[in-house]
């Protein structure tokens, strides 16, 4: 159970760049069927200003979607919390039910639904037998904001040890070694041990590794709202988007306001006060993006950096946009 609640806190920290803080909770069955307590463990934690009630599935046979989706349902209506599952593995229809159902769960380093609040679900699901089978479909966000960074800041050393990355990149050490078997597993860097130091070998020259890790790459974003400041100042935060776009091209800018953030800085400054979520786009709206990792990490000015804009931005289908993005990567100094 140790090995499961460290790599549920590890991918949500990678996610969101937030490590969730939990404990047992030993007490959550009370008043539930039986059945609970030999199903599941209980444990509950604080994410994000969120109280969630985890119940971590026991032993390798689980219950059905169905099932899952009734226990779902007796834990809500009885507690009134907000709850969600937590297993090792998931086949693909397993996940397909839960989603038609909406019942939130978490595959640590694979998926996350948390309907309304943090998606993260990934191709290439593994089922319990497939993990560890050493196919990676995209990076994790913490990983990808480590390559990214290598990439864009000519200061990066060569040679880098992963204690010096973590320090670096504000990463705990666990992610930091995940970040390492992720790199190495998709071949975009190699792992040397010199003396007690690990090193991260990035041995490709950067535009050759930046067009390897292209298939591993996702856009940061993993989702937005629209939001009004509350600020009498110029915002805070970087710009992104088409906004940021035009920054660096001759793309011109279409005058909507949008910000990246990550999800911690944006639940807080929701919490302060400093913004205020609203249902639609208006001309006083700000879209806020949120991001699987910080992206005051990767900038150098008032925008997101080059590259996670880029693919932020290269689903787009205007030829406009297309056009500016190739001469968004024609500046970034290799």
């Amino acid at each position: 159970m140790k090995d499961i609640i460290q790599s549920l806190a590890g991918y949500f920290e990678a996610v969101a760049g937030v490590i969730p803080r939990l404990k047992p909770a030993p007490d959550a069955f009370q008043g539930l069927p039986v059945y609970f307590g030999s199903l599941y463990e209980a444990w509950e934690g604080n994410f994000l200003d969120r109280h969630y009630l985890f119940l971590i599935s026991k032993g390798e046979e689980r219950s059905t979607p169905a099932e899952i989706t009734g226990h779902h349902r007796v834990v809500t209506r009885e507690l009134g919390r907000s709850v969600a599952f937590v297993f090792t593995g998931m086949e693909s229809f397993e996940r397909q039910r839960l989603l038609q159902h909406r019942v939130p769960f978490v595959v640590p380093r694979r998926q996350m639904y948390l309907p309304e609040f943090l998606i993260d679900l990934r191709e290439g699901t593994v089922s319990p037998r497939q993990q560890g089978a050493g196919r990676i479909a995209h990076l994790s966000g913490a990983s990808q904001s480590l390559l990214l960074y290598y990439l864009q800041k000519p200061h990066a050393p060569e040679l880098c040890s992963l204690r010096e990355w973590a320090s670096l990149l504000g990463y705990s050490a666990m992610t930091a070694t995940r970040i390492a078997n992720e790199l190495a597993e998709t071949q975009l860097c190699i792992i040397e041990t010199k003396g007690r130091k690990t090193i991260l070998d990035f041995n490709h020259d950067r535009h050759a590794l930046w067009q390897k890790a292209l298939p591993f790459l996702r856009t940061p974003t993993l989702g937005y709202s629209h939001a009004q400041s509350t600020e009498k100042d110029p915002l805070p935060w970087l710009q992104s988007g088409l906004p940021a776009l035009s920054h660096h091209t001759m793309l011109a800018d279409d005058g909507h306001a949008v910000v990246a953030m990550s999800t911690s800085p944006y639940a807080r400054a929701l919490a302060e006060g400093r913004l205020k979520e609203v249902r639609y786009q208006d001309d006083d709206t700000i879209r806020v993006e949120k991001w699987r990792y910080r992206p005051e990490i990767l900038s150098d000015g008032p925008t997101v950096d080059r590259l996670s804009l880029y693919l932020s931005l290269r689903e787009e289908h205007d030829e406009r946009v297309q056009s500016a993005l190739k001469e968004l990567l024609e500046g970034v100094r290799w």
